[in-house]
């Protein structure tokens, strides 16, 4: 065998010259004379190369490569400051740690938030969604009639549950593209001349998000729409949870603008799987499918006759849309349905009073007073 090694060595160093890289088992079996002993064992192998170049030779390395590390007599290359990089586990936990504690500093973010309404008399909560504003089927006309009320009526207030803007930039139907009569950026321009009256007037309480502008979010990286509000008032990136305080009463509402339950049968299908499997909340406001509906809810009503503060009577509310010629939703579903649902909700004890528009609501509430 050693007879057989220094002739290997020798007869490899030759084929490597002749064929300017290392030589492959393939090459050693159509040039070289060599036993089957020595190439058909690995392990053989592996000693010979480890002693005619220095260095192991792994079992699926590339030898063309390899061949460039070769420092044989007559051919060699240095990297003398080869630079080899350092990774420490420990350092990079440390500095992503202190990347995550700088966004959690910087992030609006917010799951939970609490709302205070000074006021010893009853209030509206118009809550709303599904606008579309830059379709062509969106009715403008009611939607500015709406939007003037609010601003211009006392002791009104507005939650807004999503899909704002049309902003579409892609879709899998041209269609909905070609047939905004605004651009996306002249949607967002228009929205936030909106929700910036609101706030000046102190109308606007949370506004959360809806699938046409997480389309930001696919495309950006970010929800442009977000950066309207969060320096201002609360923005739900997912459900939201509002602890919303009428004088000295709390009232809780669950805001989401889709759910993961639906039914076209039963309309507020996906609220009650909300109420039962996330929180069981006074107030449950979902949207999206452009079909408004009201229902109260009496549940755990054990919860109640034990002091808890949740259960009992609560209200499950759909949102409308301004999106009423919309081809999608009449070739699958039906014409949209303008409707802002209101609860009136008074400030010393819990009572909610649901109505289908707003203008209704205040007319109740001047009733009262």
């Amino acid at each position: 065998m050693p007879k057989i090694k220094d002739d290997m060595k020798e007869q490899l160093i030759n084929l490597a010259h002749k064929l300017k890289r290392i030589p492959t088992n393939q090459d050693i079996r159509d040039n070289l004379d060599t036993p089957n002993k020595v190439y058909n064992h690995w392990g053989g192998m592996s000693d010979l190369y480890k002693d005619v170049y220095g260095f192991n030779v792994p079992r699926k390395a590339d030898r063309n490569l390899l061949y460039l590390q070769w420092t044989g007599n007559e051919r060699s290359l240095e990297f003398p400051d080869k630079k080899h990089g350092e990774f420490d586990y420990k350092e990079w936990l440390r500095a992503a740690q202190t990347t995550q504690a700088l966004h959690n500093k910087a992030s609006h973010k917010q799951d939970i938030a609490t709302i205070k309404i000074n006021t010893t008399k009853p209030v509206a909560l118009l809550l709303t969604a599904d606008w579309h504003l830059g379709s062509i089927s969106c009715d403008y006309n009611t939607f500015l009639r709406n939007h003037e009320f609010v601003l211009n009526t006392e002791g009104i207030y507005m939650g807004v549950v999503g899909d704002t803007i049309d902003n579409f930039y892609q879709f899998n139907n041209a269609t909905a593209i070609l047939q905004q009569i605004l651009s996306p950026a002249k949607q967002r321009k228009l929205l936030g001349e909106i929700l910036n009256a609101l706030m000046e007037k102190k109308k606007l309480l949370f506004v959360g998000y809806g699938n046409h502008e997480t389309r930001d979010e696919k495309w950006f990286g970010d929800n442009l729409v977000a950066r309207m509000v969060e320096d201002r008032i609360p923005f739900f990136s997912g459900k939201g949870i509002v602890k919303l305080y009428v004088g000295n009463q709390l009232y809780t509402i669950l805001v989401t603008h889709k759910t993961g339950s639906n039914s076209k049968i039963n309309t507020l299908y996906g609220a009650k799987m909300e109420y039962a499997r996330y929180f069981p909340s006074d107030v449950v406001v979902t949207a999206h499918t452009h079909i408004p509906a009201i229902e109260s809810y009496y549940h755990y009503g054990a919860a109640q006759r034990a002091g808890l503060p949740l259960g009992g009577e609560s209200w499950l509310i759909k949102t409308g849309t301004y999106n009423v010629d919309d081809g999608f939703s009449k070739r699958y579903y039906d014409n949209g349905v303008v409707c802002d649902p209101t609860l009136v909700l008074y400030p010393n004890s819990k009572k909610m009073v649901p109505f289908m528009n707003a203008s209704d609501a205040i007319l109740f509430m001047q009733a009262i007073r």
